[in-house]
């Protein structure tokens, strides 16, 4: 196989807020994907940095605000994107795509897709997504330590205990429309434009997703850093509270997830295929996709 060096096209990563998409930002970055100039720092929940381009943060921002919604969205009525959105879009990505092995990471673009794919004529989507309780766990631990003051955060602490059974149901409407709205992403693109996969999953996996995004999508500057460098277990809390789901949006969310599964098991096929077409070296770890009501689970054995 021939590859280009040059590769214009962004590699966008897609997922629901605290899903591990900063995780795996951290990640490419390390390895040497341009994910922006001028980037959001450190917050409250994200100690090593958010990789946000400030650029495209912001205009996620109006565009929410245009449409008189918040971040944590919860219902599906499209957004609205006018003009003077189209014009600004089209000049963020004007002043990158020139760039080699660049993308970006910004977890409000799941919602806006419909805008990006009438700018870019070209890019990949990586999405990682995680599951519903742990997600709506972390935004509510985190909600509860907001404020600029100890005051402030002991007041957003007990909201959150009062009332954490709506909240829990609020974002967890969040977490569907995020995901709804991936999934119509991905059925709308070529299979060999995408990787889907759970944050858990990544670990065991670092090398053979290096591998398929340097060798098959082309990204030929990137050099392999183990995922272990920027990857610190103690941040990322499994265990959660105890919540009172409506029934009705814990349906849609189980389908949902198994149909994120699906895809996933799909993307763990196309990175065995990456290992083994790539890697000769002798008694290398090689990965194994089983598949088991619709899961992948992930081994490595040794040849």
């Amino acid at each position: 196989m021939i590859l280009e060096n040059k590769n214009n096209k962004p590699l966008i990563i897609l997922g629901m807020h605290r899903s591990g998409t900063s995780l795996l930002a951290n990640w490419l970055h390390c390895c040497g994907l341009n994910l922006g100039e001028n980037m959001l720092g450190a917050g409250n929940g994200n100690s090593e940095g958010h990789f946000e381009d400030l650029d495209i943060f912001s205009l996620h921002e109006s565009i929410l605000g245009y449409n008189e919604k918040k971040y944590l969205i919860d219902d599906d009525t499209p957004l609205i994107f006018n003009e003077k959105i189209f014009r600004k879009a089209g000049h963020i990505y004007d002043e990158r795509k020139n760039n080699t092995c660049w993308g970006w990471k910004e977890p409000r673009t799941c919602l806006m897709m419909e805008l990006w794919d009438q700018l870019i004529p070209e890019y990949t989507s990586l999405v990682v997504f995680r599951e519903y309780t742990q997600v709506v766990d972390s935004i509510i631990r985190r909600k509860q330590k907001t404020g600029k003051t100890s005051i402030e955060r002991a007041a957003m602490n007990a909201k959150y205990q009062l009332f954490r059974n709506k909240a829990a149901n609020r974002i967890l409407k969040s977490w569907i429309a995020y995901n709804k709205n991936i999934l119509k992403h991905l059925k709308n693109r070529g299979n060999e434009n995408y990787l889907v996969i759970g944050e858990s999953k990544i670990p065991p996996i670092d090398y053979q997703l290096y591998l398929h995004l340097r060798q098959d999508w082309n990204y030929r500057k990137l050099k392999y850093v183990p995922f272990s460098k920027v990857f610190k277990p103690e941040l990322l809390k499994r265990q959660t509270a105890d919540y009172k789901f409506d029934c009705q949006l814990l349906k849609e969310a189980e389908q949902i997830m198994n149909e994120l599964n699906i895809y996933e098991h799909t993307t763990m096929v196309k990175l065995l295929k990456a290992r083994n077409a790539y890697d000769k070296t002798p008694q290398v770890r090689q990965l194994k996709v089983i598949s088991f009501n619709k899961t992948s689970i992930v081994k490595e054995v040794y040849q």
